[in-house]
């Protein structure tokens, strides 16, 4: 099961949830106002950073894909003052707390079953991001 949760500033919302080789997908505008609902689901304005993630799951290991919208993922050691649209992500994996500095990271030796995933932009001084919060779960067999 893959799933792709997008929240992208400008004209489309697009938000895509696999079950098996069957996709759903919906696709929502976005006008000057925001969709209807917007504000009650967090959704930023353009110009904000955004986030999104997909995963793939082989054997006990899951593979999680990171896109960014205005936002610029800093090496590691970058300035430690806040910059607009820079920074890293936060992981977090059944609590534990990580950075990440790459587009991709894998995750090998994962337990059997479920396990609750969160990622967050944040600054290069750690200050989150408003809105950039997304949390999933994963459930290996």
């Amino acid at each position: 099961m893959n799933k792709r949760i997008a929240l992208i500033s400008g004209s489309l919302l697009v938000l895509t949830v696999s079950f098996s080789s069957v996709p759903f997908v919906t696709v929502m505008p976005i006008t000057a106002a925001g969709p209807a609902g917007a504000q009650e689901a967090g959704l930023q304005a353009a110009g904000t950073p955004a986030l999104e993630v997909e995963h793939s799951i082989e054997g006990k290991s899951v593979q999680l894909y990171f896109s960014t919208n205005n936002f610029q993922i800093a090496s590691p050691g970058a300035r430690a003052g806040k910059r607009a649209g820079e920074g890293h992500i936060l992981l977090w994996v059944d609590g534990k707390i990580t950075k990440q500095y790459k587009k991709e990271v894998q995750l090998p030796a994962l337990t059997s079953g479920n396990h609750k995933f969160a990622v967050e932009l944040a600054g290069n001084d750690d200050t989150p991001y408003p809105n950039t919060r997304i949390e999933f779960d994963v459930t290996l067999p």
